[in-house]
């Protein structure tokens, strides 16, 4: 009579993995990070986020970029990890 090891008493639990969710959600104040070479500050101008897209990356796996609309009317699209909330 051998004894019987379960496969989860051999590997580690892995968490979960779980699909990526959006940072921001439309209508959210955001400012845009500045890179001065020394260190990362926040701009000025606040914007608002009017559009979510999903784009894929080389390994397929979403990133989320959003359409900002900033205090002047002008629009642009930035990546996640480039924006902050706005105080």
């Amino acid at each position: 009579m051998g004894t019987s090891i379960s496969k989860r008493s051999i590997y580690p639990k892995f968490p979960r993995l779980t699909m990526p969710q959006p940072k921001y959600k439309i209508n959210d104040q955001v400012n845009k990070k500045i890179n001065t070479g020394v260190y990362l500050k926040t701009g000025a101008a606040v914007g608002t986020i009017i559009e979510i897209k999903e784009k894929y990356n080389v390994r397929n796996r979403i990133s989320y970029y959003y359409v900002v609309r900033w205090e002047d009317q002008r629009r642009s699209e930035h990546a996640q990890h480039i924006l902050t909330p706005a105080p």
